[in-house]
């Protein structure tokens, strides 16, 4: 008889989670309102069901006497997995207090600020009038609670921020804001594992991003950093162990996003799940560990190697995305394939149609592959 999970969304992001679950020789279920995605196809069974419908997937959950629910790579399917494995008593990472907490931008930045972890100026803004009391340029308004890009913006001067707001309130479940100092500097990531009490993961990463016109937006990440110091990525590890800490956080991963700015590391945000950036199969070349694999085997009491994770050689290794221009065709000559990529995906086949996600660049493919050090170096 095999295990059962329910997983939650069937986009490109989960189709690592249901091919991984595949090959560990679980039988797997989707869920998600988007028949068209992906991940459908991988599937043993699916339900065209909306995830946020706690009580629908609560019953899909019962009547397939399912072994566990889960999901990665979205901030929407993680409350809706820690709801529904809560009730039905399923082993799930995380409460939803701190869930709540991560969720909501104003909120963590009051928490890190108050545990001088990570200070950074920022105001609340549930009507325009509030913007006045900012005064610091250029600054950063994003959304209260979005996942990812969405509504994210800069601000360079006074005369962009009430369209910048008003735009950023849109995205936001609460119709709230949060105007940030912008943070300038070299921005890093951090792939955390924490299984039973003892980090077990930390790797550092250097985040790629597009300029101002695409802002936020990723191109790639790089294992190890490049353009930071060791000093400074000891700053930057000795931070995220400290938030940990204070989070109390016993089990589960976790994906910091980070600057390394004059003024220190800061914290951009985090979320309480696998990054959306298929960065476990980028850590897997840089270290020779699966953290998917491994997140699993914590989430089911499994999890045995606690032997903090290293870099396994002195190469460098790169995932680089392919974007397209929104609502494009997919030709696939228009993407190759790089010579010696150590591993390559498309998102469509051909002639079919580019999703709308962010509406600027938008992913149909990516790979990853080794690289000279001088290749990014300043």
């Amino acid at each position: 008889m095999h295990n059962t999970i329910l997983i939650l969304g069937t986009n490109s992001g989960q189709l690592d989670l249901i091919k991984t679950m595949k090959a560990l020789g679980w039988y797997v279920i989707g869920c998600s309102n988007r028949p068209d995605e992906v991940g459908v196809k991988y599937t043993d069974k699916f339900y065209e069901t909306d995830i946020c419908d706690i009580e629908a997937v609560s019953k899909i959950a019962i009547e397939n006497n399912v072994d566990l629910v889960y999901s990665i790579s979205s901030d929407t399917a993680i409350k809706s997995v820690v709801q529904v494995s809560s009730k039905l008593n399923l082993p799930t990472f995380h409460s939803e207090d701190l869930i709540r907490l991560l969720d909501n931008k104003q909120d963590l930045r009051s928490f890190l600020n108050n545990a001088k972890l990570s200070i950074v100026n920022y105001i609340e803004i549930d009507e325009i009038d509030n913007s006045l009391k900012w005064d610091t340029y250029p600054c950063i308004v994003k959304p209260s609670n979005a996942q990812g890009q969405r509504g994210v913006q800069k601000v360079n001067d006074a005369h962009e921020l009430k369209k910048s707001i008003l735009n950023a309130k849109h995205f936001s479940s609460n119709n709230t804001a949060i105007i940030e100092d912008f943070l300038d500097g070299v921005e890093i990531s951090c792939n955390v594992l924490v299984s039973e009490g003892q980090i077990v993961f930390d790797a550092l990463s250097e985040r790629l991003i597009y300029s101002d016109e695409y802002f936020g937006i990723p191109k790639g990440h790089l294992i190890p950093c490049v353009n930071i110091d060791e000093d400074v990525q000891k700053e930057a590890i000795e931070l995220v162990h400290n938030v940990v800490e204070a989070l109390r956080i016993q089990d589960g991963p976790l994906y910091f996003q980070m600057k390394a700015t004059k003024n220190g590391v800061k914290i951009i945000e985090i979320a309480p799940r696998l990054d959306g950036c298929h960065m476990w199969r980028l850590l897997k070349h840089a270290t020779d560990r699966n953290f998917l694999t491994e997140t699993v085997e914590v989430l089911l009491r499994k999890h045995k190697n606690k032997q903090r994770v290293e870099l396994k050689d002195d190469k460098y290794y790169e995932l680089i995305f392919q974007h397209s221009e929104p609502s494009q065709t997919f030709k696939a000559e228009n993407f190759p394939i790089p010579a010696g990529a150590l591993y390559h995906e498309y998102r469509y086949t051909n002639e079919e149609s580019i999703n709308i996600i962010n509406g600027k660049k938008e992913v149909v493919g990516y790979y990853v592959a080794e690289f000279l050090r001088d290749k990014w170096e300043d």
